[in-house]
């Protein structure tokens, strides 16, 4: 788990270890993405009565810091390559087994 300010956590385990407003499953992105629709924030409130103002406030802060550090942004980037070539590489590992053999397959990875 790694807090970032007082208002947004991310937990590996929960939304896909996303960004989200702490004691709730919604993430940073949910709410950038209201705002880059036209949204208000009292529009957002509304919709999410969990949130507070401050919320927002620091979603776009969150947004503003990242797109401003280019090392966070450069691994962030490096992490999504690297798990897209994974998923490539599982992708035809599995291709044409059956659904068993893929679990046999699983099995055998757990116990390594």
């Amino acid at each position: 788990m790694e807090y970032i300010g007082e208002r947004i956590t991310i937990y590996d385990n929960i939304c896909n270890g996303k960004p989200v407003i702490r004691g709730t499953r919604i993430t940073v992105q949910t709410i950038l993405e209201f705002l880059s629709a036209g949204d208000s924030a009292e529009e957002i409130l509304q919709q999410f009565p969990a949130l507070k103002p401050d919320d927002i406030t620091a979603s776009l802060n969150f947004a503003a810091e990242l797109a401003g550090n280019k090392t966070r942004t450069k691994k962030s980037f490096d992490a999504v390559k690297f798990m897209r070539e994974q998923r490539k590489r599982l992708s035809e590992e599995l291709s044409g087994m059956t659904n068993e053999e893929i679990l046999e397959y699983f099995k055998e990875k757990r116990k390594e």
